[in-house]
């Protein structure tokens, strides 16, 4: 090959690298981990979903809802990654890869919810360690939303002080009590047979979404619990309502999303506004979403109203602790007060 022709190759081969690295970061893949390095150490079923050629602007834990898992969030994880969110999530005991993946034989892998919010503090506790300069939400939905509640709100709030905001998504207040002879028939055979595994798909179809979509994707996904022991639901209930206890110490500063469903036909979205008058926040957000039923991030057709109001929040937030940093960092002091949001309050 002579000069000009290898001049003329080596041009090429630049050109190629030098459009490589101009790639606009929206382009970037997010990558979807199942073992993330961060957290290998808590031996815990986590998934991460990163987009590393974006610059990191807080950190996102994911809490999901009773009978479902970690990768329920996989697609608002991959729109918040590439939006410069590393997000966390992971199973709790009896869901997800507890039930049917590599945790499964483990002794530990029944359904446990106070053994999983202790996962979940662990998890919280761990991402703060490695990314202290980080901020840190927990977005949970349904039971993943109280417990959610319960982490920022224990008694000595030593996890509240970790966390710069919780989006709330249809959280439970209080259910609905569908009193159908199928029902009545399926609580008197729990009853008899507290042990026995009652089948869920009769109530999913009837109940979880006004989508047609998410009862499918949900019925479909392999790691979905399609059923419960009579006494799992009641711990589910238990749970719920524990949750609920001591509003009033809720931290002051911490901001606070709630989003809800109009038709959420398991638990009530008129429930809300009461609830909002007890929470201690003085940070409170309230998006009700017109004409929604009750899962609503746990799946690929999230309600664009729903969307934005995480975009607004998370984006509010993370600027004001930016600036709480620059000031800081300019008059000397190192101490970041817990972060506000400017969305308009809740009444």
């Amino acid at each position: 090959m002579d000069r000009t022709k290898r001049t003329v190759a080596v041009s090429i081969i630049a050109s190629i690298f030098i459009s490589l690295a101009c790639i606009p970061a929206s382009l970037a893949e997010v990558i979807e981990d199942t073992n993330p390095k961060a957290v290998q150490s808590l031996m815990l079923p986590v998934r991460q979903w990163q987009d590393t050629q974006i610059a990191t602007k807080a950190i996102v834990i994911a809490v999901h809802g009773a009978t479902l898992h970690s990768g329920s969030f996989s697609p608002l994880a991959n729109r918040l990654a590439s939006e410069g969110f590393v997000v966390y999530s992971l199973d709790m005991r009896g869901f997800g890869r507890w039930l049917a993946g590599d945790f499964k034989d483990k002794p530990e892998s029944k359904m446990n919810y106070k053994q999983s919010q202790d996962d979940i503090e662990k998890l919280l506790v761990a991402l703060h360690e490695a990314n202290p300069n980080l901020p840190i939400y927990i977005m949970g939905e349904s039971l993943g939303a109280n417990l959610a509640i319960a982490i920022a709100n224990t008694s000595s709030q030593k996890y509240a002080q970790l966390i710069d905001g919780l989006v709330l998504s249809s959280p439970c207040i209080t259910p609905y009590l569908h009193i159908t002879p199928k029902a009545i028939f399926d609580v008197a055979r729990g009853i008899t047979n507290p042990f026995k595994e009652v089948s869920l798909e009769p109530y999913i179809g009837r109940y979880l979404s006004e989508d047609q979509r998410v009862i499918d994707d949900y019925l479909k996904d392999p790691l979905v619990r399609k059923g419960m022991t009579i006494v799992e639901a009641l711990a589910s209930l238990k749970t719920n309502s524990k949750s609920l206890k001591n509003l009033k110490r809720f931290p002051r500063n911490l901001p606070v999303l709630i989003i809800a469903g109009s038709e959420d036909k398991i638990y009530k979205a008129n429930a809300i506004p009461k609830f909002m008058t007890k929470l201690g926040s003085d940070k409170k957000t309230f998006c009700l979403l017109n004409g929604n039923g009750h899962l609503l991030l746990e799946s690929a057709y999230t309600p664009a109203p729903a969307l934005q109001a995480m975009d607004t929040f998370l984006s509010e937030s993370v600027a004001y602790r930016g600036q709480l940093a620059q000031e800081n960092t300019a008059s000397g002091s190192s101490i970041i007060p817990s972060s506000e949001s400017n969305l308009d309050p809740a009444p």
